[in-house]
């Protein structure tokens, strides 16, 4: 498929000199195709110089996979796999994590929680799967908003979701399951994992 050009006034922003942009559209716009046009074109102009990187940040694994595939026809796999990265917010955090994990006062061994994890831990709290599935989305929804850890076990208590208030529970088996005890227990003073990441990735 042969690569988009800019048209109107996306050929603004795909060329802008500026080093930031707001692109407001209603869905289905072309935000996304203009995201690809001027990654196309920082790196055909030498904006993103040989042995560099673009990385493209989303917040949803939807937009992530959408992204992507808009890059690579407009970019092509090569020019994709040599220039640009495309993570989602939880993939910037686990990596940010994973390379300064010292700094932040981790112990070498500690694990990243992952969705299993989570599956599991709801699989011990019901063996109902409508109420699993109920528990899982309000779960999921929760921990795409912009919520402390107290915010969210009162969203979850409101709810009234037995399962999901089971889960998240401070101090209960499963919580525990979920987040492993704090690895700088005995050094209050650092940060424990539990304090530093929270939820599923």
């Amino acid at each position: 498929m042969p690569a988009n050009r800019p048209v109107g006034a996306q050929l603004a922003a795909v060329e802008s000199g500026a080093s930031h942009l707001l692109v407001v559209a209603p869905p289905g716009c072309g935000k996304t195709e203009i995201l690809a046009m001027r990654a196309d074109y920082l790196i055909r102009t030498g904006a993103i110089r040989p042995g560099h990187r673009l990385l493209a940040i989303t917040f949803t694994n939807r937009a992530r996979d959408n992204l992507n595939v808009r890059l690579r026809q407009q970019l092509g796999d090569q020019q994709m796999r040599r220039s640009v990265s495309v993570w989602n917010f939880h993939e910037l955090s686990a990596r940010l994590v994973e390379a300064h994990y010292k700094a932040i006062g981790l112990d070498p061994d500690y694990s990243m929680p992952v969705k299993a994890w989570q599956r599991k831990a709801i699989a011990a709290l019901t063996n109902d799967k409508r109420e699993a599935a109920g528990a899982l989305d309000l779960l999921g929804s929760l921990n795409r908003e912009p919520l402390s850890d107290q915010e969210l076990l009162a969203q979850v208590e409101g709810s009234g979701n037995l399962v999901a208030l089971g889960y998240e529970q401070p101090g209960g088996e499963i919580h525990r399951l979920r987040r492993p005890a704090p690895i700088c227990a005995n050094n209050p003073s650092k940060p424990s994992y539990s304090c530093a990441v929270r939820g599923p990735l």
